[in-house]
């Protein structure tokens, strides 16, 4: 994880294989920012201790915030991607997980 800054995750850039492939990020102060391909399932559990969450667009913010997010086909699909973001503390929108990345 980084201490101070801000993170960008772009996974369409990764070879995702087949099963599962978990991603832990986190950092001290500072955002982050992962971009998924639309054609992967993901399962996102976002927390930040101060500040705020955006994912898929459901907001979360104050202290001590939490957010999960599975894609409705995770169970089922054959590439499928776990992450974890953690952040300290966060500016407004610090948190923007598994925005569909622009093709």
């Amino acid at each position: 994880g980084h201490l101070i800054g801000d993170i960008r995750l772009d996974l369409s850039q990764e070879q995702i294989p087949e099963g599962e492939t978990p991603y832990d990020v986190s950092a001290l102060i500072g955002d982050i920012t992962i971009l998924v391909p639309q054609d992967i399932a993901i399962s996102i559990d976002a927390d930040v201790s101060v500040g705020d969450l955006n994912v898929f667009g459901r907001r979360e913010d104050g202290i001590g915030r939490r957010i999960h997010y599975e894609s409705p086909n995770y169970q089922e699909a054959t590439r499928k991607v776990r992450v974890h973001d953690k952040i300290a503390s966060a500016p407004p929108v610090a948190l923007n997980s598994a925005l569909p990345a622009s093709r």
